[in-house]
């Protein structure tokens, strides 16, 4: 381009780049100065999260409080419980008390909602833990677990899942508690609801892994039963995802220590590989994996168990 030649800017772009120029207006800038104070004043208006907290206390135990008010105070608890600031601050704002107070309700949706707050503050919130098991949290759950419509003993699950997974006061509260025989008696029993069965099979290994100074087994012939529900269970799995599910979990169960000796023994007696290769079949006939990748993942984990398994054949008739 010669000197001093102007550049030419693309058809179009001129215009835009004119707009780009234009100064605004006095009574423009007054006009967004306006809206932006407008927007300022309506954020200030709102209330804060502990506000809207103390005002759903207030839903759960006002003279005036009726079922509506009730379940709106519970969904708003809800909705806020998986922020951990919430969370954290529930105990100072005393909404755990009347938290635990829906647990004994009569209405089995509030029981349910009530669990399922607890569980979602829970989550990997130590802090809240230690809050809502000084409240007696574990017991209550236990409670709801052992005896209640199927929906509030799966959000008990859920919520105990979340509290007892690592070391402190409530895992000591739920093993104190015969927690660890509530989920055996969960595991084993086969009319039981599936997904409790499941999830009760998963929280076992969950603790087990977590913490190895815990005995999560049962005794030896109890845990033949134990076993012997897993088994069952892998070889009547109608998804994959079940499959997995168990799979890990026995996989963790299995690296327990001196637990996984004890729990492999169980298991080879039982059968539990000729179980997992029987149900490999049939949900390769029935159901395909959803890719290449997740069937390579899923037999590499399959043969991580088998390893573990073989790892202690020798000493199966110990048991």
């Amino acid at each position: 381009m010669a000197a001093g030649a102007k550049k030419q800017l693309p058809e179009g772009k001129a215009g835009d780049a004119e707009v780009g120029r234009r100064a605004w207006t006095l009574d423009e800038l007054r006009q967004k100065r306006a809206k932006v104070k407008e927007a300022l004043d309506y954020m200030k208006a709102l209330p804060s999260e502990a506000e809207i907290v103390q005002l759903a206390v207030t839903g759960l135990t006002g003279n005036d409080t009726d079922d509506g008010r009730r379940e709106a105070a519970l969904e708003i608890l809800l909705d806020l419980a998986g922020l951990i600031d919430v969370a954290n601050d529930l105990e100072a704002l005393g909404a755990i008390p009347p938290i635990m107070e829906q647990l004994s309700h009569p209405s089995p949706q509030f029981r349910a909602m009530a669990a399922n707050i607890i569980g979602t503050a829970a989550a990997n919130n130590p802090v809240f833990s230690q809050h809502a098991t000084a409240h007696g949290a574990v017991p209550a759950l236990l409670a709801r677990l052992r005896g209640d419509e199927t929906e509030v003993r799966v959000k008990a699950l859920f919520a105990l899942s979340q509290l007892v997974r690592a070391p402190g006061p409530a895992l000591d509260a739920f093993t104190g508690g015969g927690g660890l025989s509530t989920l055996y008696a969960l595991v084993s029993t086969t009319h039981e609801v599936h997904k409790l069965r499941l999830r009760a099979v998963v929280l076992l290994s969950d603790i087990a892994m977590r913490n190895p100074q815990v005995d999560v087994l049962a005794p030896a012939e109890e845990l033949l039963h134990v076993a012997a529900a897993i088994s069952d269970m892998a070889s009547k799995a109608s998804e994959w995802d079940v499959l997995e599910k168990l799979l890990r979990a026995c996989s963790q169960l299995l690296g327990a220590g001196n637990q996984g000796r004890t729990m492999a023994r169980a298991l080879v007696t039982v059968g539990f590989d000729a179980a997992v290769e029987a149900a490999f079949h049939r949900l390769l006939a029935e159901a395909a994996p959803p890719n290449g990748a997740y069937t390579t993942e899923l037999a590499a984990l399959r043969e991580e168990v088998r390893g573990l398994l073989a790892g202690h054949e020798a000493v199966r008739d110990e048991l």
